[in-house]
């Protein structure tokens, strides 16, 4: 076993067969967790979620954590993440938002129209939060558009 300056850790083993050719060596690597001072929560309200052709809605809810002593300020965006993958947005952005120390801000109950004319696909809807150029922290949730 041994670690690196980043703090993983790595474990290696060995299972012997019969013949020498039969041996197997594995190592695995255990990813250091890192603190996170705020974190993000999105969900939607139903799942599976599935937009009609047409076009529709959907209810999700959002929370910002502050897992310090601290308050922290952050800043906010969701964005999608279209079939083709390029990122559209932001939907909605808030700049400035102060968490306070050990609490959890929460924003229940909204709601996002997707037209008829977007492609159908799955998407993504992410939500980002982070000071200055820098993410701290994400939370997604996929949906279908028909």
């Amino acid at each position: 076993m041994t670690t690196d300056d980043a703090g993983n850790v790595y474990v290696t083993g060995e299972s012997a067969g019969v013949y020498p050719a039969e041996d197997d060596m594995l190592t695995i690597k255990y990813r250091h967790q890192y603190f996170v001072a705020s974190e993000a929560l999105l969900e939607p309200e139903t799942q599976p979620l599935e937009i009609p052709a047409q076009g529709g809605s959907f209810s999700y809810q959002a929370s910002l954590r502050n897992n310090t002593a601290q308050n922290e300020t952050v800043d906010v965006g969701i964005f999608a993440v279209l079939p083709n993958s390029v990122f559209y947005g932001p939907i909605a952005y808030l700049s400035g938002v102060t968490i306070p120390a050990g609490q959890t801000l929460s924003f229940p109950g909204r709601s996002q129209a997707i037209p008829g004319g977007a492609p159908g696909g799955e998407y993504a809807f992410e939500l980002l939060i982070g000071s200055g150029s820098q993410v701290v922290d994400a939370s997604t949730f996929h949906f279908v558009k028909l």
